[in-house]
């Protein structure tokens, strides 16, 4: 079990060659097992660096929450 800080959250999201390849191997095989948490926090984080314009992304928040879930074969 991993918990994603918000770093390697919008990049596994956005940009995943940004992290390491152990990095991302790690996330993969933890996915599959479905054993990854993210920080509530984390989608604090994200909203704060949207509104603040540091992470550009022309997408709503709720929007961009599901990208990161769907992406983290997350569905709900």
């Amino acid at each position: 079990m991993i918990l994603l800080d918000t770093n390697a959250l919008i990049w596994w999201s956005t940009a995943p060659e940004k992290l390491s390849r152990k990095a991302r191997q790690i996330i993969e095989d933890t996915i599959k097992k479905e054993e990854i948490l993210v920080s509530s926090i984390s989608v604090w984080e994200v909203y704060l660096l949207m509104k603040k314009n540091i992470l550009h992304n022309n997408t709503y928040i709720k929007l961009y929450i599901f990208i990161i879930l769907y992406n983290m074969n997350y569905y709900y």
